[in-house]
């Protein structure tokens, strides 16, 4: 899920794309805002989802956010 989150998505949007349903969507992206993966920003009657930084340096295998991946450690 956090791949699809790349730029900001609905619970919908992310429905659509990844076959299950709102709610187990909802649920999901309630554990990663929880871990910090994911922030979340309403705008008008909708509320799009979205990675944080650490949830970048996790997609993408950069490490931690703001270093420098080091592959000897």
């Amino acid at each position: 899920m956090l791949e699809l989150l790349d730029r900001p998505r609905t619970t919908r949007d992310l429905s659509r794309l990844d076959g299950r349903a709102e709610s187990t969507i909802s649920y999901h992206l309630g554990v990663l805002a929880r871990a910090g993966l994911v922030s979340k920003q309403r705008s008008g009657g909708s509320v799009g989802y979205r990675r944080t930084d650490l949830g970048d340096s996790l997609v993408t295998g950069g490490g931690r956010p703001g270093r420098r991946y080091d592959q000897s450690a």
